[in-house]
Parts: structure tokens; sequence; C-alpha cells
């Protein structure tokens, strides 16, 4: 097979811009329904039990989860997204992570799962991150038509290969997202590529900051 096409997500084939020299090997990414990302929500009516929500589902998620009848109003949403082999479950630092944005505003908190496409081989998780970016934006669009949610009021939050998911989104949503995060984005296969379509880069959102945090990387080249 040397393409796939998903709807409303995209067309994708084996040649898609990429710099043979940085990214040799292209898989063709797993389908939406395969792939099953999975939007967990928390807010500070509901900040232990997520309330498990699918794209295309949204009409009826904030009846049982928010004290917001009419819509998310002016709330911040944020978005956390994982990357390569995590989950909410081994990956604790996203429960920690809701529980301190939680703590620090009243917002909605979505945990995004997407474990069923994050395995390895590394090249294939890579690229289903171009199917889980579109489909968050469906997602955040759906808020958008359902409850007012304002893109300026969403914050991303990705780490390694969730960086780049927040990247995809954003695009997708035309760079109107107030925020993205990245936290430690993924390095292999990214670095080098200037195409600005294929990673997370500065028109994505209204605003876009990286936070380095690896030890490995930072460590300095001569002892001390």
């Amino acid at each position: 097979m040397s393409q796939v096409s998903y709807p409303g997500i995209g067309l994708f084939t084996h040649n898609d811009y990429w710099h043979k020299l940085y990214r040799p090997i292209v898989m063709l990414p797993f389908s939406p329904k395969r792939i099953n990302t999975l939007f967990n929500l928390y807010s500070r009516k509901n900040p232990d039990n997520g309330l498990l929500v699918k794209q295309g589902s949204v009409p009826s998620i904030l009846s049982n989860c928010t004290s917001d009848t009419n819509g998310v109003g002016d709330k911040p949403v944020k978005f956390i997204v994982h990357g390569l082999l995590e989950n909410k479950y081994l990956s604790k630092w996203m429960i920690q992570l809701k529980d301190a944005l939680l703590s620090y505003e009243d917002c909605y908190v979505f945990i995004v799962d997407w474990s069923d496409g994050n395995s390895l081989p590394y090249e294939q998780a890579l690229s289903n991150t171009r199917v889980v970016g579109p489909v968050m934006a469906l997602f955040i669009s759906e808020l958008m038509d359902k409850y007012g949610l304002q893109t300026k009021n969403v914050h991303i939050i990705g780490h390694s290969l969730g960086a780049h998911i927040a990247g995809y989104a954003g695009q997708r949503l035309n760079g109107t997202i107030g925020r993205i995060t990245g936290l430690d984005p993924a390095g292999p296969q990214f670095e080098g590529l200037n195409n600005i379509d294929v990673r997370l880069d500065p028109t994505d959102a209204q605003f876009v900051d990286i936070i380095h945090s690896n030890a490995e990387k930072c460590r300095p080249l001569i002892p001390l």
C-alpha cells in the first residue's frame, strides 16, 4: 500500500514532504479508529474520575462534569498529550499536572490518550502523530460549535511526540490556539527538517513555548 486516506483527516503517502536524510523510513499512519484517541475530562467539580469521551461524541459530555449549562464560557481549557510508550495509568506526571492545573485555576483539563498508537517501532508512532493531531483539532472544533469554546482559551501541553501532536492540532486550527507548550519535544527524525508542516513551530499557536528538561542533553561536555 503506497497511500491511505482518512475522511476529515487527510491523505498520507510514503513521500509526504520528508527529507530522506533526516527521516529515511516513512510509515503510513494507522487509522483514527485503530489509534482510538480518547479524551479524559476533569474539572474542579469532577477532579478525580475523568469523563471518557471521543471525538464525535461531544454534545453531551459537559452535563455531568461541569457546573456550566450554557457553554464553557471564558474558562481555560487545557489538553495534556503524552508521547511514546506513555499512558495516563503508567505515566503519573499527567495526573500530577492535571491536579496542579486544577489547583491553580478553575479550568477544564483533558488528558489525551493515544496509547493504542504510540508503541514501537518509533517510526510508526511518529507517523501516527499526524492522525492524532487532526483528531484533536476536530475535537476542539466540536467544543467550539457546541459550547462556544474560544480557541484563545485553549492551552495544549504535549510531551515528546505529544508536542508535535499539539503542533499538528494547532496548524489545523490555523494557529488560533492560545498557547502550546512543548515539554522536551521529540528530536529524532524531527531535527534538521525545515518544513514547518512537519513539526511544532511558532506559527502553530498565538504563543508557543518549549521547556527542555532532558538531563542527558543538558549535562556539560567537559566534566566539572
